[in-house]
């Protein structure tokens, strides 16, 4: 669910936007992120941990813990 995007005209789906905060809640066991080249990302969990995996790492992320990754990252995936 899109919380809000700057400018107020931009998109996200054509990448035209400066920054977005959204929210979403995570149904599947595994998945990846979307490729948005260009953009920092964070991610925050509100309830639960997930754990993030990116080529050798993992990271087990707790409630209300941010971890910051560059979107061009193509491998990165949750569980």
């Amino acid at each position: 669910m899109e919380i809000f995007l700057s400018p107020t005209k931009s998109s996200y789906q054509d990448r035209t936007f400066n920054y977005r905060i959204s929210s979403a809640t995570v149904e599947k066991e595994h998945s990846v992120f979307s490729f948005l080249p260009g953009y920092k990302r964070i991610i925050l969990p509100l309830r639960g941990p997930i754990s993030l995996v990116h080529k050798f790492s993992k990271v087990k992320l707790h409630p209300f813990q941010t971890y910051y990754f560059k979107g061009s990252e193509k491998d990165r995936k949750f569980w």
